[in-house]
């Protein structure tokens, strides 16, 4: 997102079909698990081959030792702090959850000097 990378990358993938496994590994890793009710909302069942009942991860594929701190790595101090407060402030798993466009824009990262 800042350096024009993929946030969540897909890696140990051996196919297409193993995509969405690591796809989702990779997002809980940054993100930690999705809320229960999040999943529910589900109508195809589809998160249930990746979480159990508690919201906890059964995926097939290990989750990657990763976390937006580390892919972080151009940044420091109070002006990185800054930038991954603001990166959680838009990315979350429900959507009411994230920051609106006007709530970012008065970010104080988005108005560091």
């Amino acid at each position: 997102m800042f350096l024009d990378k993929n946030m969540f990358k897909v890696t140990g993938a051996d196919n297409e079909d193993d995509h969405p496994r690591y796809h989702i590994a990779h997002m809980v890793s940054l993100l930690g698990p999705p809320p229960v009710d999040f999943l529910m909302r589900s109508v195809a069942g589809e998160p249930w081959k990746y979480f159990d009942a508690r919201g906890n991860w059964t995926g097939a594929a290990d989750l990657p030792h990763d976390s937006l701190e580390l892919s972080e790595d151009r940044l420091e101090g109070e002006n990185k702090a800054q930038f991954l407060s603001f990166v959680r402030n838009m990315v979350k798993w429900r959507p009411e959850d994230r920051a609106t466009a006007q709530e970012l824009m008065r970010d104080p990262w988005m108005n560091a000097s």
